[in-house]
């Protein structure tokens, strides 16, 4: 897979998390809290979904179908969700 392609997967990924974050957060904090969570939970799942699939990508590089990508970019969805939830706590602990 080309970079362009893990970026705009990155995106994709870094949106549902946002969204996963914007709903959780709602019923705990405010609605503009819970909105600043949601982008900073976007912004933290793109960028740790794209720079994970980025580093493995030597090891799936021939990959022929969807099957081979499956570890590589499932290992990139935890490392986004993971990095999704401490970009929102970051916003959601410390107020403003």
């Amino acid at each position: 897979m080309s970079p362009l392609q893990l970026l705009l997967l990155g995106l994709a990924a870094g949106v549902v998390a946002g969204i996963a974050v914007l709903l959780g957060a709602i019923p705990f904090a405010g609605f503009a809290r819970a909105q600043r969570a949601a982008l900073a939970g976007t912004i933290g799942g793109a960028i740790g979904f794209f720079l994970t699939a980025l580093v493995l990508g030597p090891f799936f590089h021939d990959a022929k179908t969807l099957d081979d990508l499956a570890e590589p970019l499932g290992l990139a969805a935890l490392v986004a969700a993971a990095a999704s939830g401490l970009c929102a706590m970051l916003i959601l602990r410390f107020p403003k």
